[in-house]
Parts: structure tokens; C-alpha cells; sequence
């Protein structure tokens, strides 16, 4: 077996890892009181919103497809429950985030999921 299919069979934690050291940015970085986060132009936290989920989940499809269903439903909880709290850290709490959020984790799994099977046809392609 190739190392690549290797590890991507059998990664064990490392989806975990990196699902969670994601959360964890994400959690920094959309509970910071809003003084303190510079602004950009309209709708662009729109797409930090859906990039960050889409990398949270990327590893998952990646690594683990077999947790995906799971984790997506979390991921998109996850955007709510941050939702809900912003507004006690004087954030507000919008609609169009979590959607951007829920986008952008379907996103992520689509394109995680993609790469995974690029990656092992290429492995058996070479095996042979």
C-alpha cells in the first residue's frame, strides 16, 4: 500500500485535529468583540464565513468521508451556537452568516470529497 492511501485510509485522529484546531480559530476569530475587527467592504465577511467552514470541514471529506453526514450537521450547529452567542461578546448575529456558513461547509465537503478520490484514483493508477 502507498503511503498516500495509506494515510488516507487510515487516518485514525489527525481529521479530529484539524476539525478541531479549525473550530477553535473560527471561535476566536468570529466571538472577538467587533471594536476590535478591522472592516472590509460589504458582504466580505460573507466569504470568510464560508471559507472557514469550508476548511473546517475539508479535512473530514478528506480524511474520514465515513463522518461526514455527522460533522456537517455539527459544523452547521456550530454556525448557529456562534450566532447565538455573538450578540453577548456585541457582535451581532445574522442569518446571512449562518447560510454562509452552512455554504460553505457543503462547499468544503464537495471539493474534500473531490480530492480524496482524485488522490487514491491517481495512487491506483500508479500502482499498476
Amino acid at each position: 500500500m502507498t503511503f498516500l492511501r495509506s494515510v488516507l485510509l487510515h487516518a485514525r485522529w489527525s481529521w479530529l485535529v484539524l476539525f478541531l484546531g479549525m473550530a477553535g480559530i473560527i471561535a476566536v476569530a468570529t466571538l472577538t468583540p467587533q471594536d476590535r475587527v478591522p472592516q472590509g467592504p460589504a458582504g466580505l465577511d460573507k466569504v470568510f464565513h464560508a471559507l472557514a467552514f469550508g476548511v473546517l470541514v475539508l479535512p473530514v471529506a478528506l480524511l474520514r468521508p465515513d463522518r461526514l453526514p455527522a460533522v456537517l450537521l455539527l459544523a452547521i450547529a456550530y454556525g448557529g451556537l456562534i450566532e447565538l452567542i455573538q450578540p453577548l461578546v456585541g457582535r451581532s448575529a445574522e442569518r446571512a452568516d449562518l447560510f454562509a456558513d452552512a455554504l460553505g461547509a457543503l462547499a468544503g465537503a464537495g471539493l474534500g470529497l473531490a480530492l480524496r478520490r482524485h488522490l487514491l484514483r491517481r495512487e491506483s493508477d500508479r500502482s499498476r
